[in-house]
């Protein structure tokens, strides 16, 4: 594209060319191991995005029916309820937030507080846990390769005498021209 002239619109391809760097994920060795932790990881971190998912999901339904009519703002459409939430689960903002609700109901931090307990503390640290159990998992489990003493090739070589052994004892199975 770089080379083309006149491509026009095209020519916001020429930009991609920083995904470059992306190759020395390849090229690090400790680079390479968090990215196949974080790969190895994605089976849990499904589930609990999922459970952030219906938590977050329920929190934004029962804000809407708490709040909407006072606050329409942050928390009158479902959606609005999600994204202010989600906000708040960021912990970007969320005490003007709760402080503006709480002038109307006092009653407010019964609700924000075990919010932030359980979605920010807790559900983002089982995902952190996955990715660090994960890593320390790989990094104890014996590395598999070519020069490796696990390798196929390794274990074929400690097997051959036994194999050549056994079929010599049964003359029947040997192959026949």
């Amino acid at each position: 594209m770089a080379l083309v002239p006149g491509v026009g619109p095209w020519a916001v391809l020429r930009s991609l060319r920083v995904l470059r760097v992306m190759r020395l994920l390849t090229v690090i060795p400790s680079l390479r191991k968090v990215v196949a932790a974080f790969l190895h990881a994605i089976p849990g971190l499904v589930g609990v995005l999922l459970l952030m998912s219906v938590f977050l999901y329920t929190s934004a339904v029962l804000a809407v029916n708490l709040f909407g009519s006072t606050f329409p703002q942050w928390f009158g459409t479902l959606g609005g309820s999600l994204f202010s939430l989600f906000q708040i689960l960021t912990l970007e903002g969320w005490a003007d937030i709760a402080r503006d609700v709480m002038v109307v109901y006092p009653w407010a931090p019964l609700f924000f507080i075990p919010f932030i307990v359980i979605a920010t503390f807790t559900v983002l640290n089982l995902f952190i846990g996955f990715i660090v159990s994960t890593m320390q998992e790989l990094a104890t489990k014996p590395e598999t390769g070519p020069g490796s003493p696990d390798s196929s090739e390794q274990i074929l070589k400690r097997l051959e005498p036994d194999l050549k052994a056994l079929l010599a004892r049964m003359p029947s199975m040997q192959t026949r021209d």
